[in-house]
């Protein structure tokens, strides 16, 4: 039996110590071993879906879109969007802008904002993933159009939602007298 080394070599099991490869060097082992091993995986799902389901493999289909959300400043608002396809899908978020020229804009999300959060995760169901962005706190900047864009070797799709967002600084609350104050 062999021991691998970080570098790829090979020494006499027990000479680099207690004999068991640490889990980076498992890793390294399985990386040479199989190489191709991911693109078989996802060719023999493909088709068994086409045999399930009686055709290729779907490309990704926007299950549940975005909403439309309204709120206010410093308030907080998220946005999901569910996809399915074969393979499953990679889905990311971006937000319409302009440039001064005035053609439109997709900016990558979270990109630079410290008051934006992405999330994406595997489900519900089998073939589907699900993206929300969260936005807090809201600020007017963030009002616009977001677009949940999915991926895949075989396509992409894609649905948006808009964000609202109402400045309360413009309404000044009429100030009411504490209860000590005298009038």
């Amino acid at each position: 039996m062999w021991d691998l080394q970080a570098d790829g070599s090979r020494v006499p099991e027990g000479a680099l110590g207690t004999g068991v490869a640490s889990p980076k060097l498992w890793w390294r082992i399985w990386e040479v071993a199989f190489p191709l091993q991911i693109p078989v995986l996802l060719l023999v799902e493909q088709r068994r879906w086409a045999r399930k389901h009686g055709g290729g493999p779907p490309a990704p289909v926007v299950i549940i879109p975005p909403r439309s959300v309204h709120n206010v400043t410093g308030a907080q608002v998220y946005l999901s969007c569910e996809v399915r396809a074969v393979p499953t899908p990679v889905i990311t978020w971006r937000k319409v802008t302009q440039s001064p020229e005035g053609t439109r804009v997709l900016e990558d999300l979270p990109g630079d904002h410290v008051n934006i959060a992405v999330q994406v995760r595997g489900g519900p169901s089998d073939h589907e993933a699900t993206a929300w962005i969260l936005i807090n706190p809201l600020r007017k900047e963030d009002e616009g159009v977001y677009l949940c864009h999915s991926a895949n070797a075989v396509g992409e799709a894609q649905s948006q939602g808009t964000v609202t967002v109402i400045d309360l600084s413009k309404y000044n609350a009429p100030r009411l007298p504490a209860p000590d104050d005298r009038m």
